[in-house]
């Protein structure tokens, strides 16, 4: 990957996703990492200056940003393979667009088009769907309730979040750096 922009669900929830995510890897020997939505993935530039500043502008426009969950998701990658989604709200979209934006313009370069699809992953993994769906369940037993009125977790159905970590995100899981943790 490269380096990317985190944005951190702010307590108590991220320590209840935090405890799933370490449950999870504990039982099936996977990578444990920081509960997050990536915002953005690009190649990593040979010199990540502080980004604060470029990225503050449009942090505090949406210092109300609310990440809603939507469902428990079973993906088809390593990165998303059993993972909250998040519902595409437009302000959410537009937040995303906007960092998106501004980084290219500290860094250069031209805004990726790559599909957003916002979600907290709770599982890094390649196995079998089946697999994938044995700990989703197991996920669910934890005190997820996911129904058609959307998901919530321990009664909570979404969460303001209150930090943005730029991460170096090379090599192995557990190699992962956080560069910059910007709190807004």
């Amino acid at each position: 990957m490269g380096l990317s922009l985190w944005l951190i669900p702010s307590q108590p929830l991220k320590s209840q996703i935090q405890t799933i995510i370490n449950e999870v890897a504990d039982a099936e020997r996977a990578p444990k990492f920081e509960p997050h939505m990536t915002v953005v993935s690009i190649p990593c530039p040979s010199a990540i200056p502080p980004l604060q500043s470029s990225l503050m502008p449009v942090l505090t426009r949406f210092e109300s940003l609310r990440l809603a969950f939507k469902s428990l998701f079973v993906g088809t990658s390593y990165f998303i393979s059993v993972a909250l989604l998040l519902h595409p709200t437009p302000a959410l979209v537009e937040f995303q667009r906007d960092i998106v934006r501004a980084l290219s313009q500290e860094l250069g370069g031209e805004p990726s088009d790559k599909p957003f699809l916002p979600h907290i992953s709770l599982y890094y993994g390649n196995i079998s769907s089946e697999d994938r769906e044995r700990i989703a369940s197991a996920i669910r037993d934890k005190g997820l309730l996911d129904n058609d009125a959307g998901l919530t977790i321990g009664g909570v159905s979404s969460n303001l979040p209150d930090e943005l970590w730029v991460v170096k995100t090379e090599g192995p899981v557990e190699s992962w750096e956080v560069i910059e943790m910007i709190q807004f």
